[in-house]
């Protein structure tokens, strides 16, 4: 159950918009919960709106911000939203693909005609 990976990811595509508690909630719940691993939804609407507050005022350095009436978005200014938003990619070459390989296997009806 890792809701807070959840959580940053949901931010980070609602972008400078930012959404509702409940909407968070439901996408979080939505990718946590699973057949094997079923979650309650009221937990995790609890867990979702504590961690948001949390993060946006009860920490030193916070890095999420509240827009509005139970509205939340990442904090553009803040050090940690800029580390979460790095993308990596590869620099090196694609590998060179493979060469035709020659059929050498037996026809399977030898008799046929072409």
């Amino acid at each position: 159950m890792d809701y807070d990976y959840e959580i940053i990811r949901v931010l980070t595509e609602a972008g400078d918009k930012g959404l509702k508690v409940d909407k968070i909630s439901r996408h979080v719940f939505n990718a946590c919960n699973s057949m094997f691993a079923p979650a309650d939804y009221e937990r995790v609407h609890q867990y979702v709106g504590q961690y948001l507050y949390r993060n946006a005022f009860l920490v030193k350095h916070p890095f999420i911000q509240k827009i509005g009436w139970g509205k939340y978005r990442l904090d553009r200014c803040a050090a940690r939203t800029a580390q979460l938003s790095f993308h990596f990619q590869d620099t090196s070459a694609p590998p060179e693909p493979l060469a035709a390989m020659e059929d050498h296997t037996l026809p399977l009806f030898p008799f046929e005609d072409e």
